[in-house]
């Protein structure tokens, strides 16, 4: 399975008491879950690194872009290698359905819905949605409690 894709440079904003993931320009407003997750945590608007999973991408539609660098079809779905400014893209697209053209060199819109983007610290790397504290402290390996 590839591996996530990871924007760089990506914000979390707070307009109107929501929380919004701003990706290359492209704003997703986060659902429900997320939303009281980040509230719960008093969570400030920063700077973090967005990653979706390249079989969580949809083509064809929304507002980020790539241009495919190699395109694989793999049977049941193609395996997508695109460029979007100094990111690459990882997709893994079904082929059923499939009403864009995915051949190198094309280019292509693509879009996740917002539940499925992850949200990284900058600085840390800690998910803001699911890292705890506490339990990174009580489940830490032995040799993380050491001081070398």
């Amino acid at each position: 399975m590839p591996v996530m894709n990871f924007f760089a440079g990506s914000k979390l904003l707070l307009e109107g008491g929501k929380y919004i993931a701003e990706i290359r320009g492209v704003r997703f407003e986060l659902d429900a879950f997320q939303q009281k997750a980040l509230k719960s945590r008093n969570q400030k608007p920063c700077e973090i690194t967005a990653g979706i999973r390249p079989q969580h991408i949809s083509v064809g539609k929304g507002g980020l872009s790539a241009k495919i660098e190699v395109s694989e079809m793999m049977g049941s779905e193609y395996n997508i290698h695109a460029r979007t400014g100094d990111d690459e893209v990882v997709m893994v697209i079904p082929t059923v359905g499939l009403g864009t053209d995915v051949s190198m060199g094309s280019t292509v819109n693509f879009t996740t819905l917002p539940e499925l983007i992850q949200l990284f610290d900058k600085e840390t790397g800690n998910n803001l949605i699911w890292y705890d504290p506490a339990s990174a402290e009580a489940n830490a390996p032995e040799s993380m409690k050491y001081n070398f």
